[in-house]
């Protein structure tokens, strides 16, 4: 035996061998026994091992099926587990097998998730992915695209274009390489198919789309093709085929084809330059586009199938210069667009004229223009004087209307004033003015005029009221209209009473112009249905007796007692009362004590104040600031807030007069008792 080994019995009094203690535990198995299957093995009360009230089940396992992983319940059993691959949190990491696509979350904008295939389309991008993880595809517009296109930018997979000319086809943008190679062809009713092949390496239906233009030529009669329009395409690498509608009649010719697109396509028709040459040469001169010695340019009718003749070189020789440019043709010539009648029927082209003032005609057998045999027009100088303004005549000629040149330095305007006919009239030279029209005698009614807008002052000068009518601007025809009226009618009180009709005037029904008013009617400019007009006194304001009438800023006018009036006040109330510096009596009527503050004296200045009637009431003259009323030749205080107060007698009446600015002298000693303080 060696060290921490366990004796075995051989026989009934012997040990034959030993085995190693398992495990690092001091402790031993205490009861139950170790051999056999399926005991479970754990620990008892004191440390030691047993299998005797061990969990049943293998291993302290149970309940778990095939490919389920376990899941601890506590730290000595397990009581659950989940199938490998389902849904849960912290599932370990698998060393082999699949999960479930159920296990992967949708993705979002800020987290991963699971996300599909999708089969690839042609000519489109992946333009996103939903939240439910679905790719989407989109055709890229040019606006996605950076940058430009330039001819340039042609590649080896990117058709390259180029402006190219032949006498066949015109002016067309062909493609690059310009040459195919034609390897047969196959027709189905109207509509023929050409095999393509060329050795540039793009793919050939980049060039075309269905549905496109397109021109073929050199493959044969009833193949070409000069603007037709594209069936079907296909193809890939260096060739295809490509369909479009052609009568598929006459021999075909195998070899090299030219595609070409079109320039000028509007509206159905073309236009096509068919040759660009210079006049001697196939070389550009100067970057101009000349025509060569017998192309014209044409209009191409495709609905009608006919060239319309635009313009071209002279034909017409016995017109002489074979340099000139003739318009049309001489069969069909150029006509209005509502088709007649002719413009010009026949060529237009340059012709001599000779330097005279007669008038310019077709010659009447080629339709070139000429002054011979020509009739009408102006011919003449232009009439008048100088600077004259040309009108029309009698006849085929021009009258002047002469610029004015008197009166010196005031500007005239050319008027024409139609007829009650409604008839036009010559222009004049008008200065200006206000027009006046006068309603005179007893005349009680008046309308307002369209010719009363010129502008006119329509007075009203007889001996009644007037009633005047006033249509509205609309009625007149005039939608500016302006006018003045005037009342200087001559009666008692005579008025000239205004009514629009439907209108307004200052937003009243009506407006009363007393004598001396006058008044300027305009269009209101907020109100489209109300006349303005602007009320003043056109007499002018005359002062009366011991009135002085003083003008101030802006045409006002003050309206002021003069100084040295004889004024007569009867005061009821108000005391004090603040007296005016004019002469007269102010009796005071009421019941109780009256003050009455004096103005500042002036020489001259009489102030008699007294109680009125029966009245028995003190009174008080109070003097200003710095002012001495003198009684029975005493002066009182200068400025007394108590002033000259009489005893409060009925019939108490006293006067006083101002020598200078600082003094009242009382005249006499008055009535009643007075008292100067």
């Amino acid at each position: 035996m060696t060290a921490s080994q366990i004796p075995v019995a051989a026989t009934s009094s012997t040990v034959t061998s030993s085995m190693a203690l398992q495990g690092t535990d001091s402790k031993i198995l205490s009861s139950g026994t170790v051999s056999g299957t399926g005991a479970s093995l754990c620990t008892d009360s004191s440390g030691g091992a047993t299998t005797s009230g061990c969990p049943s089940g293998s291993s302290g396992l149970s309940g778990m099926t095939a490919g389920q992983v376990p899941i601890a319940a506590s730290s000595s059993t397990v009581t659950s587990s989940v199938a490998l691959g389902n849904t849960g949190s912290d599932i370990p990491q698998l060393s082999s097998g699949l999960l479930s696509p159920s296990v992967l979350p949708a993705p979002t904008a800020s987290t991963l998730g699971g996300v599909e295939s999708i089969t690839s389309a042609a000519h489109n991008w992946v333009s996103y992915i939903d939240t439910s993880g679905v790719p989407h595809q989109s055709q890229p517009a040019f606006s996605d695209i950076s940058g430009s296109l330039q001819f340039a930018n042609g590649t080896s997979s990117v058709p390259s274009f180029a402006w190219t000319t032949a006498p066949t086809v015109g002016m067309y943008l062909g493609l690059d390489p310009a040459v195919w190679t034609v390897t047969g062809t196959s027709g189905t009713g109207s509509v023929v198919t050409i095999t393509l092949t060329n050795s540039s390496g793009w793919t050939f239906p980049d060039g075309f789309s269905v549905g496109s233009p397109v021109g073929v030529s050199g493959v044969g009669t009833g193949y070409n093709c000069t603007e037709c329009t594209i069936t079907a395409t296909s193809g890939s690498g260096s060739g295809g085929t490509i369909s479009y509608a052609s009568t598929g009649t006459g021999s075909f010719t195998s070899g090299s084809v030219q595609l070409w697109v079109p320039i000028f396509t509007p509206g159905g028709h073309k236009i096509i330059f068919n040759a660009l040459q210079s006049s001697s040469a196939n070389a550009a001169q100067n970057g101009s586009i000349e025509l060569g010695p017998s192309d014209p340019i044409n209009s191409y009718d495709v609905a009608n199938s006919y060239t319309v003749t635009l313009i071209q070189k002279n034909t017409n020789s016995a017109l002489g210069d074979t340099r000139a440019a003739q318009i049309g043709d001489p069969t069909h010539g150029m006509v209005t667009a509502s088709g007649a009648p002719a413009i010009f029927n026949g060529p237009l082209i340059n012709s001599t004229i000779s330097a005279s003032t007669s008038p310019i005609c077709p010659n009447g057998t080629s339709g070139a223009f000429t002054t011979a045999g020509c009739s009408g027009g102006g011919g003449g100088s232009p009439g008048g004087s100088l600077y004259a303004l040309q009108t029309y005549a009698s006849g085929p000629t021009f009258g002047g209307l002469n610029a004015p040149t008197t009166p010196p330095s005031v500007p005239q305007v050319v008027t024409s004033t139609p007829t009650s006919g409604s008839a036009a009239t010559a222009y004049v030279n008008a200065l200006p003015g206000l027009l006046g029209r006068p309603i005179t005698g007893t005349t009680s009614s008046d309308t307002i005029l369209a010719t009363d807008c010129d502008p006119t002052r329509v007075e009203y000068v007889g001996s009644v009221s007037v009633a005047v009518t006033l249509p509205t601007a609309t009625t007149l025809g005039v939608p500016n209209c302006m006018f003045k009226e005037v009342n200087w009618t001559t009666g008692s009180g005579t008025t000239v009473t205004v009514t629009p009709t439907t209108w307004t005037v200052n937003g009243n029904a009506t407006l009363v112009l007393a004598i001396g008013q006058e008044a300027i009617f305009s269009i209101d400019p907020n109100s489209s249905t109300n006349w303005i007009a602007d009320v003043f006194e056109g007499g002018g304001i005359v002062a009366g007796t011991n009135i002085t009438l003083a003008r101030t800023a802006g045409g006002g006018v003050t309206i002021a007692a003069s100084a040295n009036t004889v004024y007569n006040l009867i005061q009821t109330s108000g005391s004090p009362y603040a007296m005016s510096a004019l002469t007269g009596t102010y009796w005071n009527n009421t019941s109780s004590a009256y003050s009455w503050d004096l103005p500042t004296p002036a020489a001259g200045l009489q102030i008699c104040v007294g109680n009125y009637q029966a009245k028995a009431t003190a009174q008080s003259l109070i003097p200003p600031s710095g002012v001495t009323v003198y009684f029975k030749g005493v002066a009182g205080t200068p400025g007394s807030s108590t002033g000259l107060v009489s005893n409060g007698a009925a019939g108490d009446f006293i006067c006083l007069e101002g020598t200078d600015s600082a003094t009242y002298m009382a005249i006499g000693a008055g009535y009643g008792t007075w008292t100067n303080h």
